[in-house]
């Protein structure tokens, strides 16, 4: 199962990033791109650099850089290239031989760093088999407010198209095994369309959500973490389920399907390797 918040910090407000340790988001962005005016990029990349240098910190770190022909980019690619354990978002991904590029460019072809490529355009869209096939990435994020730049009429009038963008990048992501990412929510408290977002999300097969407030982060790791059904289920099963597992399982007066056995399992490996909120 997938991490469930992705919470970026503007790299440009570096009186945020010692905060990130209490804030119990999965994984944490340090934005390079949109979060930062064009004439501080060159500033952001200089604050996160020292802030590394001066810190070891123990959560998980992604750096949204812009791309190789911004002015800046070399500096980016050093950075990632003096800290290998970073993560890297590409944004604007548009096709398979641009994403090859980028990656590339960023990492040199390490296996061994994260990449996420966010789709944020039709154009990225109609291409998201042919970039998720070619193997590189470790997640994919949807960016619907430039996604709706392109359309006329805001999100909120254009529900059956968000309902397809969502589960065109959820069936995709599905396909390819890796975590599918939702779109920032400008809710910032989390306690108004956020809830509906989130129903949303999950319905589409999406397996996580970016926050961009500290008030979002709880109400998107209780929406991605398993249900109290499923986690009663798998307590009940706990003494039953073999990893090789075959076929129906009767517990009591239930029939588990094969099918939900596998869920089960997955569901005792998440239970290993995280905490959330009950």
């Amino acid at each position: 199962m997938a991490d469930r918040s992705y919470h970026f910090i503007p790299a440009s407000k570096p009186i945020l990033f010692d905060r990130a340790a209490t804030l119990g988001a999965d994984c944490y962005i340090f934005d390079l791109e949109d979060a930062v005016a064009a004439d501080q990029k060159a500033a952001a990349i200089c604050d996160l650099r020292a802030w590394l240098e001066g810190n070891s910190p123990k959560f998980r770190i992604m750096v949204r850089v812009n791309h190789p022909q911004h002015p800046l980019a070399d500096q980016e690619q050093a950075l990632l290239s003096d800290f290998p354990r970073l993560g890297v978002v590409l944004p604007k991904v548009e096709s398979a031989s641009q994403m090859k590029d980028w990656v590339r460019f960023y990492t040199g072809n390490s296996g061994s760093r994260e990449v996420m490529a966010l789709i944020e355009s039709a154009a990225g869209l109609r291409e998201i088999d042919d970039i998720l096939a070619a193997g590189l990435l470790h997640a994919v994020g949807l960016g619907l407010e430039d996604f709706m730049v392109q359309a006329f009429g805001c999100a909120s009038e254009l529900g059956d198209l968000v309902r397809h963008v969502r589960c065109r990048l959820g069936v995709a992501a599905m396909e390819h095994g890796i975590p599918a990412i939702d779109s920032i929510s400008l809710d910032l408290r989390g306690d108004g369309t956020l809830p509906e977002e989130l129903a949303a999300a999950r319905s589409a097969g999406l397996t996580a959500k970016f926050s961009i407030h500290p008030h979002q982060i709880d109400p998107i790791n209780r929406s991605f973490s398993p249900s109290a059904e499923m986690l009663a289920l798998a307590a009940k099963l706990s003494g039953q389920l073999k990893t090789d597992q075959r076929g129906y399982l009767r517990l009591g007066g239930e029939i588990v399907s094969p099918p939900k056995i596998k869920r089960l399992q997955r569901l005792q490996k998440y239970l290993q390797s995280h905490e959330f909120i009950q």
